[in-house]
């Protein structure tokens, strides 16, 4: 079987990234990611697409660091042990972002060489009630999923539940994406926050979307699909914070099960997308897309009824590493 159609049977079985008005602005986020098979381009609907399914033959993923956390202090709080960062649950989106930022400037430069490989394994929950452009009804199975992409992003590979490694070279469409994800553009992109979302909102000027809504789009892909050097990770949460309408939860569960602090944004009034980051580490945990009201939705290819509490994409990022080849998970 050729790998194109091996991807497409792979894709076949998974959930469509979210429901579909983002659908224009999504197949151009994410043309990078050819593994998933050919582009489809769905009908531009009054419901947005989750990044979830498609991904799952595509991932990549922002950087997991384990840290020494060092104990806790007299209170009984958390030491982080790095000067700066203060102890206690983080309160804010702009807190979080700042603590973020403190921390990668702890951390050390990575220097990967180009011919090594970026890394990451990531869990996408399914529905047994099938798919339409999102989970067709409880999240009650799973799939895990594996990618690979060299430094300098020459070549790309993939496999799902540990079966046959699919390899291929990148094509130009994987170069003119955007946002583009190997590891050599993403060490060229700022660091500070205010420059880099007026970078992502001057590059996705384009998407039929409102601006707010095309960047908050743009830097959930990135921030999922991309192996992030720790200070680039920071900024971009530091930009999610700062667009409009993006708002700060305490807890939300990925769907491996563990809990973490969300920036998220509802559209549409109903679909609500949450980025989900571990609350110590600040290390990207997954993905959330819930309705958080009903909803009905009609277009080209038919009529959508979304139920309030409604999950329509959920994800988990497991584990991420540079490797030095395809195949290789440390």
């Amino acid at each position: 079987m050729s790998e194109l159609n091996t991807l497409r049977r792979m894709r076949a079985s998974l959930a469509e990234p979210e429901p579909m008005r983002l659908a224009a602005v999504r197949s151009r986020v994410t043309t990078r990611f050819d593994e998933r098979g050919p582009r489809v381009r769905l009908p531009r609907t009054g419901v947005r697409i989750v990044a979830v399914g498609a991904l799952a033959v595509t991932i990549a993923a922002g950087v997991t660091v384990a840290q020494n956390l060092g104990g806790v202090d007299e209170n009984g709080h958390r030491r982080t042990g790095i000067p700066g960062l203060p102890a206690g649950p983080v309160a804010s989106a702009a807190e979080l972002a700042h603590r973020a930022t403190v921390k990668a400037a702890s951390e050390p430069t990575w220097n990967p060489r180009p011919d090594q490989w970026t890394y990451v394994k990531e869990m996408l929950a399914t529905s047994s009630a099938g798919t339409a452009g999102s989970l067709a009804g409880r999240p009650d199975r799973r799939i895990t999923a594996e990618r690979w992409i060299r430094v300098d992003g020459m070549q790309r590979a993939a496999r799902e539940n540990g079966g046959r490694l699919e390899s291929r070279p990148t094509t130009p469409m994987d170069r003119s994406a955007v946002p583009r994800t190997d590891y050599t553009y993403l060490r060229s992109l700022p660091t500070d926050p205010k420059a880099l979302l007026a970078l992502v909102y001057k590059e996705s000027a384009s998407f039929p979307l409102s601006r707010d809504t095309a960047a908050f789009t743009v830097i959930q892909d990135l921030i999922r699909n991309s192996v992030l050097p720790p200070k680039l990770r920071a900024a971009l949460y530091g930009a999610l914070a700062a667009i409009p309408g993006v708002h700060f939860a305490k807890d939300v569960t990925d769907v491996a099960g563990r809990h973490g602090v969300a920036l998220y944004r509802i559209d549409e009034g109903y679909l609500r997308t949450d980025v989900i980051i571990d609350p110590t580490t600040y290390a990207y945990l997954g993905h959330r897309a819930i309705a958080v009201k009903d909803h009905t939705s009609t277009g080209g290819d038919g009529t959508a009824h979304f139920a309030k509490g409604q999950i329509l994409g959920w994800s988990a990022q497991l584990a991420t590493a540079i490797v030095d080849r395809q195949g290789a998970h440390r």
